[in-house]
């Protein structure tokens, strides 16, 4: 229904081009140049307003992203809790500008690992691996097939249905931190996620990753099961580029934060590096000695860095020229 109105935009167009090129030819046969100049002006004004007319380019967010029940209840959510919207048939990211956390809004850069985490495992995540995706909450358009099993007993719990929505809770969903007593690392892509596709694998038991440069070999007190209460570790602070976790375990053992892993991640123990590795191929994971620790997650790029030094250093060359520029005394008419 918008091909009149195309149809009418573009008409518009060549009308002001044509008369444009006409008083340039005008102008280039004839000596009233400053004419000229003044009618283009005109036409340049007259072309700009006609093409913007009823458009608001300041609108105010709210007319953007209206609140809604929906919204409300959401983000009232305790933190970090993740929302799975897609589900419910909202676009990933819509619901981002609310504050509200996603999982594919979150890592909104749809890293390499992420894609292809989501893609292989398919439908063969629900069996066992997504409780350990730390999505603690489901939508559902009621008026579509469902696409996870929420009908599944003991599994999801329907909180609330606003604004047409429903909302579940994951009954199964581990928290956003957790620790896992063991650890395998699996050489080789194809053989981690036939590992993590298999009916026998418990990830709450057993952490899979791949031998990375700064981690090729697990601890020796990692390989052996481990008993199902290992300790505690709570999210104090969560950001886009800062988590705080709090954490307390009986014995070494790997803790496995559910967000991203991505190349400039850092994690510290009580304020000392530590190693992090790409736990279950997605996730952060690190290993804690016994006790209680304060453990934090950065995220510090090399290429944060590089920038900054670089664009101090133009600043300062930027700088020093124009100084000497200016005191070079004007060389004589």
């Amino acid at each position: 229904g918008i091909e009149g109105h195309i149809a009418k935009q573009a008409l518009a167009a060549g009308a002001s081009a044509a008369v444009s090129l006409g008083v340039l030819a005008a102008c280039s046969r004839g000596r009233r140049r400053a004419l000229g100049t003044a009618a283009l002006t005109l036409l340049l004004a007259a072309d700009l307003l006609y093409a913007g007319r009823n458009e608001n380019p300041t609108l105010p967010m709210e007319q953007f992203y209206p609140e809604t029940a929906l919204t409300s209840f959401l983000r009232d959510l305790p933190p970090p809790a993740r929302v799975a919207s897609a589900e419910g048939g909202i676009a990933s990211g819509l619901l981002t500008p609310y504050g509200i956390e996603e999982w594919i809004g979150y890592d909104g850069l749809y890293p390499e690992r992420m894609i292809r985490f989501l893609k292989t495992m398919g439908r063969g995540i629900w069996p066992k691996v997504e409780p350990i995706c730390a999505q603690a909450y489901y939508l559902n358009d009621p008026r579509f097939d469902p696409v996870f099993p929420k009908d599944e007993e003991g599994r999801f719990e329907l909180l609330t249905t606003l604004d047409g929505i429903e909302v579940y809770r994951n009954l199964w969903a581990r928290p956003r931190a957790f620790f896992v007593g063991a650890l395998e690392l699996v050489p080789g892509r194809d053989a981690l996620f036939e590992r993590m596709r298999a009916p026998s694998y418990e990830p709450g038991k057993l952490v899979l990753a791949m031998p990375e440069k700064h981690f090729s070999e697990a601890p020796e007190s990692l390989q052996a099961p481990a008993p199902a209460a290992l300790g505690t570790a709570t999210v104090v602070k969560h950001g886009s580029t800062a988590v705080l976790i709090e954490a307390n375990t009986g014995r070494e053992a790997v803790l496995v934060l559910a967000d991203a892993y991505y190349p400039g991640w850092k994690a510290y123990i009580d304020g000392a590096p530590a190693e992090i590795f790409p736990a279950y191929y997605v996730f952060r994971g690190i290993v804690v000695p016994p006790g209680e620790h304060s453990i934090t997650f950065r995220y510090r790029p090399a290429s944060f860095y590089a920038g900054l030094c670089i664009s101090i250093a133009s600043l300062l060359i930027g700088l020093a020229v124009a100084y000497f520029t200016s005191a070079r005394p004007a060389s004589p008419a």
